[in-house]
């Protein structure tokens, strides 16, 4: 398994709008691929990526995600409030 910083000879630019990775054995996104803020189109799908971050949410021209066939972790946190009488 490798990140995507290994596996791609490609500097993440910030004027990237299309970057299809899927089924290349890829364990990890890079913490700055969020910078990408005209990124229309990611396909990540049929990799070993375990956690996808929050930072995808600062990509606003994103249009089209494909992050399928992972082993991506749900984490739930759950939230309890107690009353008693």
């Amino acid at each position: 398994m490798c990140s995507l910083r290994d596996c791609l000879c490609i500097h993440l630019h910030a004027r990237l709008r299309y970057l299809d990775v899927a089924y290349n054995n890829i364990s990890d996104m890079p913490s700055n691929f969020a910078t990408m803020k005209v990124l229309k189109y990611l396909s990540i799908g049929g990799n070993n990526i375990r956690y996808f971050g929050e930072e995808i949410t600062s990509i606003r021209a994103l249009e089209y995600l494909d992050i399928s066939h992972n082993k991506l972790q749900v984490r739930i946190i759950l939230q309890c409030s107690f009353i008693f009488w």
